[in-house]
């Protein structure tokens, strides 16, 4: 899924080993269109902080 982030919001009762956060935004299309709105949880570790490395 592509997304295009628009908030950020930690999840409020985890566990301290874990790291999830609430990404909010719209989905891209693979034609590179906007679609729905969209609000998914990621665990923070899973995500790249660099596109080179993916």
């Amino acid at each position: 899924m592509v997304l295009w982030v628009t908030g950020v919001r930690l999840v409020a009762n985890r566990p301290e080993q874990d790291e999830w956060v609430w990404l909010e935004g719209v989905k891209i299309g693979y034609d590179g269109r906007s679609a729905d709105q969209a609000q998914i949880l990621v665990r923070a570790s899973r995500l790249a902080t660099d596109r080179s490395t993916q």
